[in-house]
């Protein structure tokens, strides 16, 4: 089995190990985290799945010259899936939970540092990589953290957000280290635009879910990769 064909399939397994655990976990986590929500477990399990596997169409259907370290360079198609999977199957949860509660769920965080790390380790496993493919991805997450400690020092962030930073940040940098940046900026931009949209409110909450943003600009720079136009960024 090639290298490429051991990632895909790792991808598979990731996605149904997230499903099991929201079907195991999920009453849990929406009694604690949105209790007066009418979610259902089952809705947690039908988002991902759906999400998931749209990560998989994306994923196939990228450039071939996959994942790059600094750049794009070698053949990494099932880490670039295998990342997607991670963050769209699980990070919607942590969107919707941040968006209402302020929190990030510790427990979904800590599963996708853990998948995320997999990623990380099986291109060596399966083939010799360059030592800039790890340089890249501790440097990715540096840069998510790094800000994100500053912000939680002045009182602008969550604990919660500091621990998903470095997990977002080595993410993004399997594509590549050009990609983190570009999502962490992303993430900054559109959270500091709807933070003076709500200043110019009269009444409206200066205090907004940083979670979500940097999520969300995770899963949108991740699938801009994946089908190409960030190839020439």
């Amino acid at each position: 089995m090639t290298g490429e064909a051991v990632q895909l399939l790792a991808a598979l397994v990731i996605l149904a190990t997230n499903l099991l655990w929201l079907g195991l976990s999920g009453s849990k986590l929406l009694s604690r985290y949105l209790p007066a929500e009418s979610l259902q477990p089952l809705t947690l399990v039908w988002g991902s799945a759906l999400l998931g596997s749209v990560a998989i169409y994306l994923g196939a259907a990228q450039r071939p010259s996959l994942p790059g370290g600094w750049g794009w360079t070698g053949d990494g198609t099932g880490v670039v899936i295998g990342v997607g999977v991670v963050l769209a199957s699980l990070g919607w949860i942590s969107i919707l939970i941040d968006a209402r509660t302020l929190r990030l769920p510790d427990s979904i965080t800590a599963l996708m540092g853990l998948e995320v790390l997999l990623f990380v380790l099986l291109p060596p496993a399966s083939g010799p990589v360059s030592s800039a493919w790890f340089w890249a991805i501790l440097l990715g997450a540096a840069a998510w953290t790094i800000p994100l400690l500053l912000g939680f020092r002045f009182g602008q962030v969550g604990r919660g957000d500091i621990k998903i930073a470095p997990v977002l940040g080595a993410a993004l940098a399997t594509c590549s280290f050009r990609v983190a940046i570009l999502g962490l900026l992303a993430a900054f931009t559109v959270a500091a635009l709807r933070a003076l949209f709500l200043m110019a409110r009269p009444g409206s909450r200066t205090r907004i879910p940083f979670g979500p943003y940097m999520v969300g600009s995770a899963i949108g720079c991740w699938a801009l990769a994946a089908v190409g136009p960030m190839v020439l960024v």
